[in-house]
């Protein structure tokens, strides 16, 4: 029990303290609540205090039982005096307990008023009653306020005081997130987490209690598409509407949907700057707008342009300016007035060259400390700026528009502006995304100028003329307009909006970003086209797109590598690619760092550098051998980032099951990852101790609150000495996170799981990997010098087809130019040109810090058996590089790069594969040619990439289906389907899916590639060619001529040769490109050649692997055979149809329906009554069969 300082009563509690451990409370419990909990009291008897009060006594008296140390007792504070008639206990030494009783609460009164009066004080207060009285009478209301005036922070207490429940407010920011929720949760004396909660990806801190909730923007998109009324809340705060992100926009939109269903008990609250506040009013029918004045100090503002000749000295950014200014700042104002210097640069190289031009000076006068803020740096060289300088020293912080208004540094009292900002942008015609230089907007100017007038009197030096500031647009271009809209037209599209064009948006992005959209998303199969007004539907694989957080091709590749026993590397690999880079600045510019990374290189691209590297990182992990920060210190690498990997790939992993698309493998690392791996009772009393220490570390760090500024420590040489103290408050929350997640055994199973494999696996998993990037591609140039100091160039895709309307069929080749459009001269369509004629990038580059641009000599061919022939070198080794961006800054980069086998690639993924008479020549998607050789026999090869094209496509078509009716019937079970296997039916598919794909991969056939040009694709086909023999006069045997039609996709055909008739009978599909249309992607015959090849019509008797036939036919009939024999076998072999026999058929009748036989006629078997176009010689062995049978 507690005591006071006086030595009586050090005596009197020491007696009472001793006996304690005899004293029996629960027997004197009506007497107790009398004395301490009486109805005037603090606590009363029946409260949620009351009861966990009891409950700590209980476990208190157990501890002081066991004989444990329970600390030094506080002071007691005399309070109050009261008679209670009880011989068992002094009157004193009750009222000593009920001081100590209360004692908290009155420490915590105290500082309750404190933060009443500093809330108080916000300019936002004065203006409280106007904003409850305001959501009285309207369901919407803006508030637009300046930085600091307290809007985020106290409107949500305002709505709670005000008795209004469940409230949410979105941020686009995490850590916006989180600092909110604590801050909000101290100024209403809250436990973390329980009244007032957050909730970002991976991270919940909320409970049934909870009433206000921060959340990103993000994961509120995500719970409408769950919840499409947001039936949870009834107050819903956009907060930083000013900043125009794709979510919020998205947002917007829905939220005026949403105010049309939910007319009475839906308030919705837009909090902004003082930013174009008068459209938002508007796009809400002119809902009340209240402003509040920030609270900032003076701000003098001088201009101080740059002449126009300092930027022409061959560098992009010239630093004296930057310089003289730190100058001045030293000769004008005294070093003991504190105050730093925020200085706003565009990019990463701008803030390289003007840190390096100005650390000989704060060398030299000891006086500043150089830093740097961009995204680019570890967590800990960005806490660094909050950090506080040395007596006399400033600290000059060199940022990107970061500073705006994500962080906020206190102690700023100069702002040096540059006036120009780097903004990504993109490029829906050759899908690059441009990151380019740009003057800011005016709203963005001031957003600037007032971060140096927030703790005091500021200056502001702008590095342009006022006249460059009153040119400069009022706000910034909303990101709609700037990014790719593939993921968000999905997710539209998913939550049952198909029509795009008709959501209420607040600037509307143009039709022609939004018909790219649509044209990438239906050919990664999310869409598809339907014939009702609505014009597309959603896919089973779209479906499953919209459910996984990363981009489409990611997405893609998870969802196809799923049919395969790499399931489990497939997922890390994804993770990996779908955050930022955990190599930061430091790693490629530091010879240590560089040299330690050096075993974990890997000469197969940068996404498994990635993986190696995580790979690794779990072995540190399950080692325990070295500290893992210590270890991603030395190498170069951001821990942060790995954690973020981890976390990712457990919700894709959760994802796929929970999607039906889980196959189970039989290593092992399933159950151990699911944590269904058998433990003995050792393991879990061990592993349960561990869970309870780590918790009770989790706890106090958490309610340690946000961590202490350190002192800078600078040597003045140049650099800040690192700092190596290792104390208790370093100890990381997110590794605790971790240990709670995965025991020992668990993190030797991701370790396995992430591991790159070799050989064959290697070659799959690349494959895999461009089912989700293709057509991001990219040809080697056959100039490329492979040398480390020269660049290698490559060659990417054309793509133009939005650029022109009405569209441009696929089809169309051989266009001409006019004044106003062009004209296809195959079908006479004419096309008004909406844009500059975009070619796709032919010379791009690798990323300065990609594996092969380090190293250049891995993308040299390495084949002894490769030869030089007249349409190049003819080599089975030849490579594409397939990558995860095409990015331009000073030029078109290739990012995140590897290697991966052209043909094998090419055959299973392009969206359209053209072929000559005998295949030897092949182009596929109308920009890559590769030439075989007829030794080689290609038609066996084509034949086995369409069986895996087909095969892996039903498979995924199976699985999509089984999981829709599972899913279906654990509706009506409460079950999920999550760890269920799969039919026998499915399992058979994959095995034989897994068999052919490696018999397809490890096959090696030489060939040519090369690149086609515009001059190439002009008479590419036989089309084209026998156009412009028309157009020039010559006499043309036979003629197809295709007349313009709008509404069906075929075109209309005109027959003008009694042959091409007979073909069309005979069902084969005449293409526009002027051959066979085997199926959507294969066009037989259709390429032209100088010396074209009879071998098409040529028969042979020919025997079928698969079935055991013996038939007469021609190269086209033995393709067309193989795949309908195969696709009959699947059917099968899976029950979805009955057995067939299709291969009983003569090797004749086969060749009278699919080969273009100059030499055939129709004639009618009366034995058989068929009707079939034979051959003479073909008629007498018709005649003969029936004969001998």
């Amino acid at each position: 029990m507690p005591r006071d300082g006086s030595s009586s009563s050090k005596n009197y509690s020491k007696k009472h303290h001793q006996s304690s451990s005899s004293f029996r409370y629960e027997d004197h419990k009506p007497s107790l609540n009398r004395m301490f909990f009486g109805p005037r009291e603090k606590i009363s008897v029946g409260t949620k205090e009351y009861n966990d009060f009891w409950l700590f006594l209980s476990k208190y008296l157990q501890t002081l039982n066991s004989g444990k140390s329970h600390g030094n007792n506080a002071a007691i504070i005399e309070r109050m005096k009261e008679t209670v008639e009880a011989d068992w206990m002094d009157i004193d030494y009750v009222m000593r307990c009920k001081g100590a009783l209360f004692k908290d609460d009155e420490y915590y009164s105290q500082n309750s008023l404190t933060k009443e009066r500093d809330k108080e004080n916000l300019p936002i207060f004065k203006y409280k009653q106007n904003i409850l009285d305001a959501l009285k009478t309207h369901s919407v209301i803006l508030i637009a306020g300046d930085t600091g005036c307290g809007k985020s922070t106290q409107v949500p207490q305002y709505l709670l005081e005000a008795g209004y429940t469940n409230i949410v407010c979105t941020q686009p920011r995490r850590i916006a997130c989180i600092s909110l929720c604590k801050r909000v949760s101290q100024e209403t004396a809250d436990t973390f987490g329980s009244l007032i909660g957050y909730q970002i990806r991976f991270e919940k801190h909320r409970t049934q209690e909870t009433r206000i909730l921060f959340i990103t923007e993000g994961l509120m998109l995500r719970q409408v598409t769950s919840d499409p009324l947001l039936s949870n809340y009834n107050v819903i705060i956009l907060d930083e509407v000013h900043e125009r992100h794709l979510t919020v926009d998205f947002l917007l939109g829905l939220m005026k949907c949403l105010l049309l269903q939910r007319p009475n008990d839906l308030k919705l609250i837009l909090m902004s700057a003082t930013i174009n506040v008068q459209l938002f009013s508007q796009y809400f029918g002119l809902c009340p707008i209240i402003e509040v004045s920030g609270r900032l100090y003076p701000i003098q503002l001088y201009y101080q342009p740059v002449s126009e000749q300092s930027y022409k000295r061959g560098t992009r950014i010239n630093p004296e300016p930057y310089l003289r200014l730190l100058k001045m700042i030293d000769d004008k104002y005294p070093s003991n007035e504190r105050g730093d210097v925020l200085i706003f640069l565009s990019g990463l190289t701008e803030i390289n060259t003007v840190a390096e031009h100005c650390k000989p000076y704060a060398a030299e006068s000891r006086r500043w400390i150089i830093l740097s803020l961009h995204s680019s740096l570890s967590i800990e060289e960005q806490d660094r700026v909050f950090d506080i300088p040395p007596e006399g020293v400033r600290k000059a912080i060199l940022s990107t528009n970061i500073a705006e208004t994500s962080v906020t540094i206190d102690g700023v009292r100069f702002v040096i502006d540059s006036g120009k900002v780097k903004e990504m942008s993109f490029d829906p015609a050759i899908r690059m995304a441009r990151l380019q230089e740009f003057w800011i907007s005016k709203a963005s100017a001031e957003q600037r100028k007032g971060r140096a007038g927030r703790t005091g009197p500021g200056v502001c030096y702008r590095l342009y003329s006022s006249a460059s500031f009153e040119e400069m647009p009022s706000y910034s271009t909303p990101e709609i307009h700037r990014v790719p809209l593939d993921c968000l037209l999905l997710r539209m599209i998913e939550m049952g909006l198909p029509d795009v064009t008709k959501f209420p948006f607040l600037e509307p992005p143009s039709e022609s970003s939004i018909d790219q959209a649509l044209i990438s998303l239906k050919e990664n199969g999310a869409l598809t086209d339907t014939n009702d007004e609505e014009g597309v539907s959603i896919t089973s694989m779209g479906r499953m797109l919209a459910k996984l957080p990363v981009e489409i091709v990611i997405g893609k590749m998870l969802i196809l590598g799923s049919m395969f026993n790499l399931v489990e590397p497939i997922i890390s690999l994804g993770a990996c690619l779908s955050v930022q880079s955990p190599l930061t600045q430091k790693s490629y510019s530091h010879i240590d760092c560089i040299e330690a990374r050096r075993g974990l290189e890997c000469s197969q691209g940068d996404p498994f550098l990635l993986l190696r590297a995580y790979n690794e990182w779990l072995t540190i992990k399950s080692s325990g051998s070295e500290d893992s920060r210590k270890w991603c210190k030395r190498r170069g690498f951001e821990e942060q980032r790995f954690y973020e990997i981890t976390k990712l790939r457990k919700q894709f992993r959760d994802i796929i099951k929970e999607s039906g698309l889980y196959f189970i493998d039989s290593s092992g690392c399933a159950d151990e990852l699911s944590m269904k791996g058998q433990r003995t009772a050792a393991e879990r009393i061990k592993r349960h101790g561990e869970l309870r220490q780590l918790r009770s570390l989790k706890r106090q760090l958490e309610s340690a609150g946000p961590k202490k500024r350190k002192m800078l420590k600078i040597n003045f040489d140049g650099e800040l000495e690192d700092d190596h103290d290792e104390t208790m408050e370093d100890y990381d929350l997110k590794e605790i996170d971790f240990r709670l997640s995965y025991n020992d055994r668990q993190i030797e199973a991701l370790k396995s799981s992430s591991k790159a494999f070799k050989g064959k696996d290697m070659i799959l998993m690349k494959v895999i990997l461009s089912s989700g990037l293709y057509p991001q591609l990219a040809l080697p140039d056959e100039h490329n010098s492979f040398k480390k100091d020269s660049d290698q160039l490559f060659h990417t895709k054309c793509l133009h087809a939005l650029l022109f309307t009405p569209k441009l069929k696929l089809d169309c080749v051989g266009i001409i130019s006019c004044i106003c459009g062009i004209v296809c001269l195959t079908c006479s369509s004419f096309y008004v040109c909406i844009g500059k004629i975009e070619k796709g990038k032919p010379f791009v580059v690798l990323h300065p810090n990609s594996v092969y641009a380090l190293d250049p000599d891995l993308l040299r061919l390495n084949d002894r058996s490769a030869s030089t022939k007249e349409k190049g070198i003819e080599s089975c080794k030849h490579c594409l590089l397939a990558y995860l961006l095409l990015l331009e800054t000073t030029k078109p980069y290739l990012v995140n790069c590897l290697k991966v086998p052209a043909l094998h690639t090419l055959l299973l993924f392009a969206n359209s594969i053209d072929t000559n008479s005998d295949l030897t020549r092949l182009v596929f998607d109308k920009w890559i040619e590769v030439r075989l050789s007829p030794n080689s026999f290609p038609e066996n090869f084509l034949s086995t990439s369409i069986q895996v094209r087909d095969l892996w496509l039903n498979l995924l078509t199976k699985v999509f289906q089984e999981s829709l009716d599972q899913e279906a019937n654990d509706e009506d079970t409460n079950d999920t389907f999550a760890g269920k296997e799969f039919s026998p039916e499915i399992l058979q598919m994959k095995h034989r899916l897994n068999k052919i794909i490696d018999q397809f991969l490890s096959t090696e056939i030489p060939f040519t590639i090369k690149r086609l040009v515009a001059a190439d694709v002009t008479n590419l086909y036989k089309k084209c060619e026998q156009e412009s023999k028309d157009k020039s006069g010559e006499k043309v045997d036979e003629t197809i001529k295709v007349k313009k039609e709008t509404k069906k996709i075929e075109p209309k055909v005109e027959i003008k040769s009694e042959k091409i008739d007979k073909l069309l009978d005979s069902n084969a599909i005449i293409s526009d490109k002027g051959g066979i249309k085997v199926n959507h992607y294969l066009t037989y015959n259709c390429l032209s050649d100088n010396d074209i090849s009879k071998d098409c019509y040529i028969k042979k008797t020919w025997q079928c692997l698969n079935c055991n036939k013996e038939m007469v036919t021609t190269l086209l009939d033995e393709i067309r055979h193989k795949e309908k024999c195969f696709s009959s076998n699947i059917a099968s072999s899976s029950g979805m149809i009955q057995q067939q026999d299709d291969c009983s058929s003569s090797g004749t009748s086969i060749s009278t329906k699919s080969s273009k036989d100059p030499l055939a006629k129709k004639y009618s078997c009366e034995l058989c009554q068929q009707t079939l176009y034979l051959s003479s010689i073909d008629i007498v062995k018709h005649i003969r069969s029936h004969k001998v049978n």
